[in-house]
């Protein structure tokens, strides 16, 4: 599914590019799932996790951009992919087809800069236009800023799995499970 670019300043008044996903993003976009699992552990992936095959990366975007419901906006500042959000529908089955799945991830540098509000605006929106009517996530119990934008937006916690993450020092996080009617 394609998505209409726009332009949108930051609260640094940098210009942000929001746009859909496109194959030659495909190296960027590794870069950017690189950088944030490096700088982070609120993500399912440990950086040497991340299989390096630009080709899957490819096809995987094809797969979305002729998806009729699943779409990825990526976020670009100073030419650099800076952020992202990727919306799935839960499962291909008739009954699960309003329900999706939301993913946002942001550069550390970039946080608090409204990139994550941006980003959750315009897929809210796109999702809608999609026909879809419910959105639904899955966030680390401790990521306090993740939690604090998606309440922002109206999802609202619907279920808790304990011990979801176990982190490579052995301790766990749970996972809290929030969804939104659109």
């Amino acid at each position: 599914m394609n998505v209409c670019e726009c332009v949108i300043s930051c609260k640094s008044g940098d210009q942000v590019i929001y746009r859909g996903v496109k194959k030659e993003d495909a190296e960027a976009l590794y870069q950017h799932q690189c950088t944030i699992a490096q700088e982070t552990y609120f993500t399912s992936l440990y950086p040497e996790e991340l299989l390096y095959n630009i080709e899957r990366k490819v096809e995987r975007i094809k797969e979305i951009q002729n998806h009729p419901v699943h779409f990825q906006i990526v976020a670009i500042n100073d030419g650099k992919i800076v952020g992202q959000a990727e919306v799935r529908v839960v499962k291909n089955h008739l009954k699960y087809k309003h329900r999706a799945n939301i993913g946002i991830s942001i550069d550390r540098d970039h946080w608090g800069m409204g990139i994550g509000s941006s980003l959750m605006k315009l897929a809210l929106h796109q999702a809608k236009e999609n026909g879809l009517e419910q959105m639904e996530l899955g966030v680390y119990a401790d990521n306090e800023r993740a939690i604090h934008l998606y309440q922002k937006y109206g999802f609202e916690q619907c279920g808790i799995w304990k011990n979801a993450f176990k982190l490579k020092d052995g301790t766990y996080r749970d996972e809290i499970l929030m969804s939104k009617i659109l």
